[in-house]
């Protein structure tokens, strides 16, 4: 019997920021819906079912991204919900078990990396989590690889250490990971 895909609902007013993360999730293997106001995604969400929705921080209808995705929830208490807001939001708000908040403009490798974590439960057990864990450490190394470029390009060398450490201690973790992995197989 063939896997069902899971399937993702995108609500956001910008075309172009919409386009991005459809096609993110569509590499993704997921099957996309998306709308541009919270309410006809709410609508979408009461027609079936989703996995996961990805909302824009402010929308254009004048909702709010965080308020969107609390309605979400609560119509559907299982979905995963992605919000890209503003720094300010972000700070504001903790990430709970089914809702990240990530800063906007949208950085598709951090996007991908908590689409990951939090389908990661869904994946196929242990082995699953692993690589999904695996996957989100590769993308902040990423991150932080050009975070460091940038900081040294712009002659700030003591930030560029500090991310040099924050790269380390990534590392460290990657291979402390991959090193359980291999011992679980092994045993």
């Amino acid at each position: 019997m063939a896997k069902k895909r899971p399937s993702a609902l995108v609500i956001d007013r910008d075309g172009d920021s919409r386009q991005r993360v459809i096609a993110l999730l569509r590499d993704a293997g997921f099957a996309v819906t998306d709308r541009v106001h919270s309410r006809d995604g709410l609508s979408a969400l009461a027609q079936r079912r989703f996995d996961l929705a990805v909302i824009a921080g402010e929308l254009r209808d004048g909702s709010d991204g965080l308020a969107a995705a609390r309605r979400m929830q609560n119509w559907q208490n299982s979905i995963k919900v992605v919000v890209l807001a503003p720094a300010s939001a972000t700070s504001a708000a903790a990430s709970e078990d089914n809702l990240r908040l990530l800063g906007h403009p949208l950085d598709a490798r951090r996007l991908h990396a908590a689409v990951l974590e939090m389908m990661a439960p869904d994946a196929g057990g242990p082995a699953g989590r692993d690589a999904a864990e695996l996957g989100v450490i590769e993308a902040q190394l990423a991150c932080l690889f050009n975070r460091q470029a940038a900081a040294e390009r712009s002659g700030s060398t003591y930030l560029a250490r500090d991310i040099a450490h924050q790269i380390g201690d990534a590392m460290a973790a990657r291979r402390n990971l991959q090193q359980s992995r291999g011992a679980l197989q092994t045993a």
